[in-house]
């Protein structure tokens, strides 16, 4: 379905927790090394673990509400 997935990083940005340059430069480095975002964010400071367990279970109400969920990077950085 088009228009209905979401992506971790565009709830990030949606609640507040990332701008979309950020987003941008984490994914860059996601695609090299392979961590989870939610990790790459802990990491680097711009959520504390607990702000990603936040973020996580909101994400996951989402998809509970019938939203499509993607998690795969190279969908994202291949998604315009």
């Amino acid at each position: 379905q088009a228009g209905t997935a979401l992506y971790f990083g565009e709830v990030a940005i949606s609640l507040g927790y990332l701008t979309e340059e950020a987003l941008y430069l984490l994914l860059q480095y996601q695609q090299d090394s392979r961590p989870r975002l939610g990790e790459i964010l802990v990491e680097t400071g711009k959520l504390t673990s607990q702000e990603r367990d936040r973020l996580l279970q909101e994400f996951k109400e989402l998809s509970d509400n019938g939203k499509q969920i993607v998690q795969d990077t190279d969908s994202i950085m291949t998604a315009s």
